[in-house]
């Protein structure tokens, strides 16, 4: 069978199994996580809360430092972050997370101060620790770090590690179903979504427990209850 005939059969499967980030950087990107992207199973996760919250928490998402030597590292690492943060938007890990368009993490002092003195519960940031792009026929990788601070104590309640890469192999595939389907073909991008979505479920997890069980669970309110049956007379 023709090359092109087999692609046609298959792109509705690569279809579900692709990963994109939409070229409009004006809105929330849109990110398919794919099969494409090589990492552990679980994300490193050094520090997590023990409890719950009782009701679902803000948060203020700094864009990612970019304190590698490499040229314009800090539009680099802003749009890398646009992409992480679209990725928790699509998971909705907070009900409400802006993003700090011009203020990348620089210290956990200065975001804590930053987002409370907003009005946010929580301080979203971190680093890349490594950005290795390969381009189109060579193999891609990300590392990342990733912190939130409760802003009323100032403490640090999440400290989460993860990496991935995408090799030359996958790297070919990917390269030819984005170009066919008129999508951007750098392959960090996808890295960086696919780590977003593994760092983001615990986290989603955590912020929304107590909530979830108040709806499975609801309590009945002292004013609904019905007036006790009166006794029939002796």
């Amino acid at each position: 069978m023709p090359r092109r005939a087999v692609f046609l059969l298959l792109a509705p499967v690569l279809l579900l199994a692709a990963c994109a980030v939409s070229p409009d950087l004006a809105q929330p990107p849109t990110v398919y996580v794919d099969e494409y992207v090589h990492r552990d199973f679980f994300p490193q996760i050094t520090l997590a809360p023990a409890n719950a919250p009782m009701q679902p928490q803000t948060a203020l998402f700094f864009p990612l430092a970019n304190r590698l030597q490499m040229r314009n590292a800090a539009h680099v690492g802003r749009e890398l972050s646009r992409v992480f943060w679209g990725s928790w938007l699509k998971l909705k890990v907070f009900d409400t997370l802006p993003f700090l368009d011009n203020e990348p993490w620089k210290d956990s002092a200065t975001a804590v101060a930053r987002a409370r003195a907003a009005g946010f519960d929580l301080a979203v940031g971190g680093e890349f620790t490594y950005l290795l792009f390969g381009g189109s026929a060579g193999t891609s990788t990300v590392s990342l770090r990733l912190e939130i601070y409760d802003t009323a104590s100032g403490e640090l309640i999440w400290s989460m590690a993860h990496a991935g890469s995408m090799s030359a192999d996958l790297t070919r595939d990917y390269f030819l179903f984005a170009t066919k389907n008129r999508l951007p073909t750098e392959p960090v991008s996808a890295i960086v979504a696919a780590l977003a979505e593994d760092l983001g479920k615990p986290v989603r997890e955590w912020n929304w427990r107590e909530e979830l069980k108040r709806k499975k669970n609801p309590q009945p309110s002292p004013l609904d209850d019905p007036k006790p049956a009166a006794k029939p007379r002796q």
